[in-house]
């Protein structure tokens, strides 16, 4: 007789512990990004860009924003401390500062309060400016002093 209730009391502990398991399994896979990653193509230097990424959450309970680090400080993530409701959706808007010249391509690490963690990723080229105006085009001044 005790051999089947310590028989009996593993299955419900296992199984309970199971449950929760895939309980926490399912509620990371129902939250996500629509999209995860931008290319901005290219973009001029010292022209900041902006992005707009939507996180939706499919799960059955609220979910929290706790954590938004960018990879350098070139990339400005902005986003609500609210929870968001089950079936909602929130906004992380990411800058990026084109200061240098050349390919880019910066992850930004999105930390839940339910342990996951997602990643979007912006990319781009960014190209340089020339430091000197155009040269002044002389039959431009020609066709302008005529009228």
């Amino acid at each position: 007789m005790r051999s089947i209730v310590f028989i009996f009391l593993t299955c419900f502990f296992c199984q309970a512990a199971w449950a929760q398991l895939s309980d926490k399994k399912s509620s990371k896979a129902l939250v996500f990004f629509r999209n995860s990653e931008v290319d901005f193509g290219k973009i001029p230097q010292h022209k900041p860009v902006t992005h707009d990424f939507w996180l939706v959450n499919h799960s059955k309970q609220p979910i929290l924003i706790e954590n938004v680090m960018a990879s350098c400080g070139c990339t400005t993530p902005e986003y609500s401390k609210a929870p968001v409701q089950a079936g909602d959706s929130t906004l992380v808007r990411v800058g990026f500062n084109a200061a240098a010249a050349g390919e880019f391509n910066r992850g930004i690490n999105i930390q839940l309060n339910n342990s996951q963690v997602e990643q979007i990723t912006v990319s781009g080229v960014v190209y340089g400016l020339p430091s000197t105006p155009a040269p002044k085009n002389k039959i431009i001044d020609q066709i302008k002093s005529q009228n």
